[in-house]
């Protein structure tokens, strides 16, 4: 008898967690990450259910909370996947999007197109003024202007990095003069397109380095190392 108790006790305390709570709302794990006026995306995930709706809102970047705003066409849909085609108007060629699933009153959590997004970085460390260069997806967007920043993990530092070229895949940069030995730095990234809301923290993380001679000129951090360089032997 008690084990059936406890058995309908673990029962009610598992219905009533959040996870299933949460288990008919619209969860999306993929999607297409660039789209312009017109073109059609995909989105992979969970609980899309029947007949679900895709929403977008353009973003400028002055908005306080996002909230969608139009309803798209969906192509094709299931359960775990939907397609759905962007209007031809209402937005500029690269410009934020924020998109979401709908199901009946369920909303799912915001994915973007056009967000910029590291994926890695060149060097797993850097010294001050080191030349870097950063590999992802959107890292330019056309009509605006991308940035690199640091934040420190330890404190609040801030470092405005250096662009010095950029295309949609490969971002080179020049690391600030502030980079600190024995701190890790996030680099967050951004093309520009919906200011603060564009911004994309990498998943790797770099460690500073102490600014250091180069003698050989490998531009790389561990060229430093090679310290040997102008030894004399006899």
């Amino acid at each position: 008898m008690k084990i059936v108790f406890r058995i309908c006790l673990l029962c009610v305390g598992w219905l009533s967690s959040p996870w299933v709570q949460a288990a008919d709302v619209p969860v999306v794990f993929n999607h297409g990450e660039t789209a312009g006026p017109g073109d059609v995306f995909g989105l992979q995930g969970a609980f899309f259910g029947v007949n679900a709706e895709v929403w977008y809102m353009p973003v400028s970047g002055d908005e306080k909370k996002l909230a969608p705003v139009s309803k798209l066409v969906v192509v094709s849909g299931s359960d775990r996947n939907i397609t759905a085609q962007l209007p031809v108007t209402g937005f500029n060629k690269g410009q934020l999007l924020a998109v979401w699933i709908k199901q009946g009153s369920a909303l799912s959590k915001p994915v973007f197109l056009n967000k910029a997004r590291a994926v890695t970085i060149e060097f797993d460390e850097l010294m001050p003024g080191q030349r870097f260069r950063i590999f992802g997806r959107n890292l330019q967007a056309e009509g605006y202007t991308p940035s690199v920043r640091l934040m420190a993990t330890k404190g609040n530092a801030s470092l405005a990095a250096t662009v010095v070229k950029t295309d949609a895949y490969v971002m080179e940069v020049i690391a600030p003069a502030g980079v600190r030995k024995d701190i890790s730095y996030k680099i967050v990234v951004n093309n520009g397109a919906g200011k603060v809301w564009g911004e994309s923290v990498a998943e790797e993380w770099i460690a500073g380095r102490a600014a250091a001679p180069d003698p050989l000129g490998l531009e790389v951090p561990w060229g430093a190392d090679f310290v040997f360089a102008n030894n004399m032997y006899n």
